[in-house]
């Protein structure tokens, strides 16, 4: 919850500081992200997504909240483990990822809003499942 409000906080102040203009690099780790997708599960793919997500949430200006966020991901990755994590669930991230940034590209603020949200819903459902199947706590 606490990652979601603060990545769904830090779209909206993109949205204010009209931040969000150029995408490319987003593109550019979402493509790497990809890419550590075709070479199987990996610490390293984890690694690429929260790039992602941190290089978006940097767009806010807010330095404090991207160090919160960031300190978040690393309890996250803790938690997960590289096994169970199926190329699947990669390909579908990846493709929200995908759609999210053709929303933003194209100044679709309240769908991106929600794209981002069942995203990180999506991310953390997979997460909790994987916890399950595999005795973490």
């Amino acid at each position: 919850g606490l990652r979601a409000a603060l990545e769904l906080y830090a779209l909206q102040e993109s949205w204010r500081r009209e931040s969000l203009d150029s995408l490319e690099d987003l593109h550019s780790i979402n493509e790497r992200y990809r890419e550590a997708i075709n070479e199987g599960a990996s610490k390293q793919r984890m690694l690429i997504d929260q790039e992602f997500h941190l290089a978006l949430a940097t767009r806010s200006g807010n330095q404090i909240l991207v160090r919160t966020l960031h300190t978040l991901f690393e309890r996250i990755i803790l938690k997960r483990r590289v096994s169970g994590y199926v190329t699947e669930q990669g390909l579908r991230a990846y493709q929200e990822q995908e759609q999210l940034l053709e929303l933003l590209a194209s100044g679709q603020q309240e769908v991106a809003h929600e794209a981002l949200r069942q995203h990180i819903a999506s991310g953390c459902d997979r997460l909790l499942m994987q916890m399950q199947e595999y005795g973490g706590n």
